[in-house]
């Protein structure tokens, strides 16, 4: 299968047909693909088409509904297919006479039928092609089921080219006295990669400039970022040497003359030593630094030379994303980037984008997307998107363009969602009307996702929604997505309330209105969820039935793809691959999902004592182009299950009751046999004084939470005893460990206990309420096969050592224990505060989120919040105090542990969308005057 070509607009579409029509027999793919979302201008080029096909071309219009006659003859066409042109060599074919376009097969396959002979036709494409015959099928997406061997997809992109701002990229591309370095920011969905995407094609066609490295995250297709290595990087400016005549490679190649090869295998030795792995690891990021100094001196000597006569742009997206997740390159680049004082001499420039500006890049040009323009641009893309749904009232298709603005909150992400539920009549455009202003992406998916169920839940299509739901569901579960064979294979499941048939149920999916929310790619078919947003929408999503829901598909995959389940899977590095690399982040999902923690535990343990998982990941890193596995992947995953759960970082591993898994040899340990149990005065008389148990290095209390081993296997009823001597010698080592209640302290009773455990016996009203734990009681209990340690509520009015915080909206940068502390507080007057690790930053941002839920965000790699600042910067427009700060928080290593960063990417004042709103750069706004303290 050819790989899919990528146009933009009917203009480039039509010409990439037209090129495909003349092209010699055998000399292209006989079936064309024309996706992208339902549009007139698909129909528009398929007219023309058809129009300029020439005089002995019979041509087979497929509409919905079709005309009798093009059916007469699709049967004629699908009747030579089935008899066979045989005995001409590939190639040999008649020249093309037959031209054969269908103007919407998904509406063929859910309202019209007679989709099922073009779908036979075009899977017999070598067939076409010896018959003479070429067809072109418009659909949302080259996916339907299977796919043919010979196919070229042509996307009409009907996305909103944004002039003004491309004017400006491509008027600093050509201008050498212009800043050399240009910063796009602006929110997650404000069309930052659509920008650069745009733009890219803009420059590339500029005299005197060519784009030496392009890195831009493809929206259109939907496919994940993926990391530039340091040698992509440098590899791309030594081709862009390479084509002005100078070999860079070259220099390089003498630079390292006696010393190791730019890549070097990676040598990693693995044992077995009582559970721990011990490894050694070789990296080249001393040979990468010597190619970067490589590089500068290239680029000096192509100016002395008299060689910079054409300007080199590099275009780089997600640098906020870089810097997050430690993108390998971002050494690199910030290295590179530091050398701008000497950009105007080398002819360089570079256009990144970020959703704020790194502390670290201080000299650039910055474009905000989030400015005035912004409302502006997205009535105008909103206006076009509409002509669909209202043809006729220019004035009326305006309004409720604003309107889509107003309700987008300046996010093109948004508003292409509201533009689509009113194409498929989800919305309609006066419901518009009474739709609230969503916060973020996240909340308006929630919000699409119930209107999609009411929609189809009034017209009684409930297995339809249920199967959607359920495929959403599935789809969650991965971050990178799952192949077909896999989401088939799973679909198997019993009694379900959804279509049973999996390639129907996709075939009919793939024909709705879910079809943008998820792409398909690769030749395994990958299907994956369009936006991370879309993804944590689902998984917080209530299903309609509790068997199809994220919580449900989550536990099947766990229990049928991995070894922590009873279907006897081991792990596969290679047809497994997704198994092992994100079983860590499937089970951090389910730690934060409340319904059933404790199982959850349960499987991060037996991962852990598990060592095969490891020692799998560690021994087979595998080649380029794969999902990365190796020791670096083994870390990431235990820390997200650990940043979902921190009490994990506590638990004892090899501790486990009796009928648990088997786990790798513990290390060894010698325990003392248990003393028979005193009774009576002796022992008051003999019971020591014990100091009241603390956290580490402090006197403060330490309470148990229900995560805690000891705590737990109470909790769950795994806590059981052959004697009643063990059963209360683990009672005394709980007093021991945690703080407990007062009487307790004063009657130390041998037979029970009273703890304030975190995390437990809450209720939904506890959790509004920001209750974090509850008083309970453990005992000593006599049962059927011994003893055990029984957990019941206690009742007994107490204070709540915890009390809850009264509601505030937003967190203040003075008076916030958390916020008060931060690098990057324009008002810090208290020392940093440094965390020990990478989970104990991330759990301090999580409880900074459960305090202002309204006003904090989790995003990918970080978290975004608005913080009060009643000193904040005056509006030169009205005068007016800017006292919300747009602010990013980011978790950044330092020496000794981790801080959190606060990165203040605007100011404002009022609401967005209402009358008063105001909205400025944090560099526009450091050159205005503060309001003074009362």
């Amino acid at each position: 299968m050819s790989a899919p070509q990528t146009t933009v607009g009917a203009g480039e579409a039509l010409a990439a047909l037209r090129a495909w029509w003349s092209a010699p027999a055998g000399r292209v793919a006989p079936v064309v693909w024309l996706t992208g979302p339902p549009s007139p201008l698909k129909v528009q080029v398929l007219d023309v088409l058809a129009a300029e096909a020439g005089a002995g071309t019979e041509v087979i219009r497929v509409g919905a509904p079709a005309d009798p006659a093009a059916t007469l003859r699709m049967s004629a066409l699908q009747d030579a297919v089935m008899g066979g042109v045989h005995g001409l060599p590939e190639g040999s074919g008649p020249p093309a006479s037959l031209l054969v376009l269908v103007d919407d097969l998904d509406l063929l396959i859910r309202s019209f039928g007679g989709h099922g002979t073009v779908l036979f036709a075009a899977r017999a494409s070598d067939a076409l092609d010896q018959l003479g015959c070429r067809m072109v099928v418009a659909s949302v997406r080259d996916t339907h089921l299977p796919v043919p061997s010979r196919t070229w997809t042509v996307e009409v992109r009907e996305r909103h080219r944004r002039v003004s701002r491309l004017d400006r990229i491509t008027a600093w591309a050509t201008d050498r006295s212009a800043h050399a370095v240009m910063l796009v920011t602006g929110a997650s969905g404000t069309g930052k990669s659509f920008l650069l995407d745009d733009a890219a094609d803009a420059i590339a066609v500029l005299p005197a400039v060519r784009i030496a490295h392009c890195s831009v995250r493809d929206w259109t297709r939907r496919d994940p970022p993926t990391w530039t290595a340091p040698v992509k990087l440098i590899q791309d400016m030594a081709d862009a040497f390479d084509a002005e005549g100078m070999s860079l490679t070259g220099l390089i190649g003498s630079l390292l003359t006696g010393r190791p090869q730019p890549v070097r295998d990676i040598d990693i030795s693995v044992v077995n030593n009582h559970g721990s792995v011990v490894g050694e690891q070789v990296t080249a990021q001393e040979v990468a630094g010597a190619a970067a100094e490589t590089l500068y001196a290239a680029l000096a000597a192509r100016a002395t030379q008299g060689l910079a006569g054409t300007t080199l742009v590099m275009i780089v997206d997600a640098l906020d994303e870089w810097e997050a997740f430690g993108a390998p390159a971002l050494r690199t680049l910030r290295n590179l980037l530091g050398q701008h004082p000497q950009f105007a001499e080398w002819n360089l420039k570079v256009l990144v984008a970020s959703q704020y500006r790194p502390d670290w890049l201080e000299a650039a040009e910055e474009v905000h997307l989030g400015d005035g323009d912004a409302v502006a641009e997205i009535v105008d893309f909103a206006s076009t998107g509409l002509l669909e749904v209202l043809p006729d009232d220019e004035s009326d298709r305006r309004r409720k363009a604003e309107r889509v603005a107003e309700l987008s909150g300046g996010l093109f992400l948004v508003a292409a969602g509201y533009l689509h539920e009113l194409r498929q009549g989800i919305l309609s455009p006066d419901g518009l009307a009474g739709e609230p202003v969503a916060e973020n992406a996240v909340q308006y998916h929630r919000a699409a996702l119930s209107r999609l169920r009411r929609h189809y839940e009034a017209r009684q299509e409930l297995i339809e929604w249920r199967s959607m739901e359920r495929f959403l569901a599935m789809l969650s579960v991965l971050p990178h997505g799952r192949p077909l064979d896999d989401l088939l294979d799973a679909w198997e499941v019993a009694d379900l309330p959804v279509n049973p048939d999996g390639l129907n149920a996709l075939d009919r999916i793939a024909a709705g209105p879910l079809r943008p929310h998820y792409t398909v790619s690769g030749e395994e078919r990958t299907y994956r969820l369009g936006h991370s947003s879309l993804r944590e929408a689902v998984l917080g999503m209530e299903p309609s039935d509790h068997r199809t829901g994220p919580h449900a598909e989550r536990r099947r995959w766990i229990l049928t793809r991995t070894p922590l389940g009873p279907s006897g899977a081991a792990w596969d590095p290679v047809a497994g691959r997704a198994a092992l690399a994100d079983v860590g982040t499937v089970i951090a999902d389910a730690l934060r999902d409340r319904r059933k923690p404790q199982e959850a535990r349960v499987w991060a343990r037996t991962l852990l004592e598990r060592w095969d998982w490891a020692e799998t990941c560690v021994a087979h890193p595998g080649p380029d182009g794969t999902l990365p596995l190796g020791p670096a992947r083994v870390v990431h995953q235990i820390e997200a299950m650990v940043e979902a759960d921190p009490s994990l970082a506590e638990q004892e591993l090899w501790t486990a009751p009796e009928g648990r898994p088997d786990s790798a040899p513990a290390p060894p340990a010698v325990h003392a046999s248990a003393p028979s149990r005193p009774s009576g005065l002796a022992t008051q008389a003999s019971r020591p004084k014990v100091k009241r148990p603390s956290r580490p290095g402090t006197s403060k209390p330490f309470y148990a939470r229900a995560g805690h081993k000891l705590i737990e296997e109470i909790l769950i009823g795994a806590a059981t005893f052959a004697t009643e001597a063990e059963a209360v010698d683990r009672l005394d080592r709980i007093r021991a460990t945690y703080t407990t209640a007062k009487e307790d302290e004063e009657s130390r009773s041998s037979d029970h206990v009273t703890l304030y455990i975190l995390d437990h016996g809450l209720t939904e009203e506890d959790r509004k309420g920001r209750v974090r734990g509850k008083y309970t009681r453990l005992s000593v209990r006599r049962d059927t096969v011994g003893w055990s340690l029984l957990a019941e509520p206690d009742s007994t009015p107490r204070g709540d050592p915890y009390p809850p915080r009264p509601d505030s909206p937003n967190p203040n940068w003075g008076a916030d224990p958390l916020i008060s502390r931060l690098e990057g507080n324009p008002r810090r007057q208290k020392s940093l505060r440094t965390f020990a690790t990478h989970a104990d930053a991330h759990d301090a941002l999580q409880q900074l989120r459960r305090r202002y839920p309204k006003a904090v965000v989790e995003q990918t790699g970080k978290f975004s919040t608005h913080v009060y600042d009643p000193l904040g910067p005056l509006s030169p427009d009205t005068g007016r105090c800017l006292s919300i700060t747009e602010t990013a928080l980011l978790i950044v290593p330092v020496p000794g542990g981790f801080q959190i960063q606060a990165r203040i990417i605007g100011y404002k004042t009022g609401r967005k969308g209402q009358p008063g709103y105001e909205f400025h750069t944090a560099s526009e706004a450091a050159l205005y005057p503060r309001r003074r303290p009362r």
